[in-house]
């Protein structure tokens, strides 16, 4: 069940507004850190959402 949480699991549990403020910095950063191209990084996000 997934409202059962252990102790252990480390998870917090954020609106979508946050969960997209965090995507959009995230995506920047690694634009800026790693000279990714942008679509690039975007494409990797999408793959993310789909391993969840």
């Amino acid at each position: 069940n997934d409202n059962q949480k252990g102790p252990d699991v480390r998870h917090v549990d954020l609106t979508n507004e946050a969960l997209n403020n965090e995507s959009d910095y995230l995506m920047n950063k690694l634009v800026n850190d790693e000279n990714m191209d942008l679509a690039e990084v975007r494409n990797l996000g999408k793959m993310k959402q789909d391993d969840v």
